[in-house]
């Protein structure tokens, strides 16, 4: 049980983590580009940290870190 609880506790952080790393390359991004193509680069970028994960089997691919990576984004991007 313990064990599981530590689990969970990772995945959340891990989540965390994206969110505020896509929000920060958005942020970056967005002040040398458009607002949308700071989006577009943000999930081109979400998608090859992923998929590089998968490729080189040196990390953990997950669809959900994608998502979690672009929903902060996309929200300010639409709030516009």
């Amino acid at each position: 049980m313990k064990k599981k609880i530590i689990t969970v506790a990772k995945n959340q952080i891990d989540k965390v983590a994206h969110a505020l790393l896509g929000t920060a390359f958005y942020a970056v991004s967005g002040l040398f580009t458009a607002a949308l193509i700071a989006l577009v680069t943000t999930i081109i970028l979400a998608v090859a940290v992923e998929a590089y994960d998968k490729l080189s089997r040196k990390g953990t691919p997950d669809f959900w870190d994608i998502l979690a990576t672009i929903i902060l984004p996309s929200l300010l991007y639409l709030g516009k």
